[in-house]
C-alpha cells in the first residue's frame, strides 16, 4: 500500500459499507472511541467527512505534541500520521468522550438540512467539525462582559486587577471556574455542499444553534 515509515495502522472494525460518519451518531461515536482507546480522550478537533474522520489528539509518545489520527470508513483502519497540521494551545482541547453525538447527528444536521432549497441539488456532501472553544469564542458567546478572561487572572497584579474589575484574582478564580464549567464543550460546524451552493450551520455541543448561512 506504499505506507510511509512511522505510520501505524490499527484495525478497528469489520463494517461492510453502512452510513457515512457525518450522518451516523453511532458510526461517529465508534470511530472516536477507537481513537480515544488508542490515544486518550484529549482532542482539539474532530472532522467527520462522508467516509473519513480526522481527530487532532495528543501524541501517545509526547503529550505536548498533537497528532492527526484518520479513521477510514472503507478500509476500516485507524491511521496515526505522526503530526497534526495545527498545534493548538495548551487549553484548547476537550474531552472527546463527553460529546453527545445524538445531539449533533441527527439533530443539528437535520436543522441544517431543513435550510436546503427544494428540488434536485445533485451530489450532497456533509461535513461535521467539532472544535475546542478558544478564548475568543468563549468571550463572545459565553462570557460575562464585565468579568476578566482567564488569562487576566494571572496578567494583572492584585492592585491593578481590582482597579479594572472590582475584584481580586482570588475572588475571581472560583467565578471563572463556574463559567468555564457551564460553557459548552466545543463549537460545532456543519457544512452541506451541493451542486448549486451550500448551507453552513454553527452551534455548540449543547445543541444551541448560533448561526445558519446559505450560499
Amino acid at each position: 500500500m506504499g505506507i510511509a515509515a512511522g505510520v501505524t495502522y490499527y484495525v478497528i472494525d469489520q463494517h461492510d459499507g453502512g452510513p457515512s460518519f457525518s450522518l451516523s451518531a453511532e458510526r461517529a461515536e465508534e470511530a472516536v472511541q477507537a481513537v480515544v482507546d488508542e490515544c486518550g480522550s484529549d482532542v482539539h478537533e474532530i472532522r467527520a467527512l462522508d467516509y473519513q474522520m480526522t481527530v487532532v489528539t495528543r501524541a501517545k509518545d509526547n503529550p505536548d505534541h498533537w497528532d492527526e489520527v484518520v479513521v477510514q470508513h472503507r478500509y476500516h483502519k485507524l491511521t496515526n500520521d505522526g503530526a497534526a497540521s495545527i498545534q493548538p494551545e495548551e487549553n484548547e482541547y476537550f474531552d472527546a468522550t463527553q460529546v453527545d453525538w445524538d445531539v449533533i447527528m441527527p439533530g443539528m444536521v437535520d436543522e441544517a438540512m431543513s435550510h436546503l432549497p427544494e428540488g434536485d441539488l445533485g451530489d450532497l456532501s456533509t461535513h461535521v467539525t467539532v472544535t475546542a472553544i478558544d478564548e475568543h469564542t468563549l468571550e463572545r458567546n459565553y462570557w460575562r462582559e464585565d468579568f476578566p478572561m482567564p488569562r487576566d487572572l494571572e496578567k494583572y497584579d492584585a492592585e491593578s486587577f481590582e482597579f479594572f474589575h472590582d475584584i481580586t484574582p482570588d475572588e475571581g478564580r472560583p467565578v471563572m471556574e463556574k463559567m468555564i464549567a457551564a460553557a459548552p464543550l466545543a463549537t460545532v460546524r456543519i457544512y452541506l455542499g451541493h451542486d448549486y451552493g451550500h448551507v453552513s450551520l454553527t452551534g455548540n455541543t449543547d445543541g444551541e444553534i448560533l448561526d445558519i448561512a446559505t450560499g
